[in-house]
């Protein structure tokens, strides 16, 4: 994995980290940017997105369906659609 993609990556662990009130190793090892690097950008969103989801069921639904494909891509020559998702992602969780 690319510098890059560790960096996009650490963002998201952070955002779940503060979700949850956790360290990186919370929930399971979700929380943690090399699993999130590796396998888990859809199941971190989907999991801090749960959590709000009362509040914003519409926009957290048109969101992950908007990227459930990044669920069984690799970041490595889709790193502005993982950008793009990412920054989707931190504005949802404000």
């Amino acid at each position: 994995m690319s510098a890059n993609s560790h960096h996009l990556a650490l963002r998201v662990e952070n955002a779940v980290r503060n979700a949850l009130d956790c360290d990186r190793f919370g929930f399971g090892g979700i929380a943690d940017a090399d699993f999130i690097e590796r396998l888990g950008y859809y199941t971190a969103f989907s999991v801090v997105l749960d959590l709000q989801y009362q509040e914003k069921r519409d926009s957290i639904d048109e969101f992950l369906q908007k990227y459930y494909d990044l669920s069984g891509i690799n970041i490595n020559g889709n790193e502005d659609r993982f950008r793009r998702a990412i920054d989707e992602f931190m504005d949802l969780v404000r």
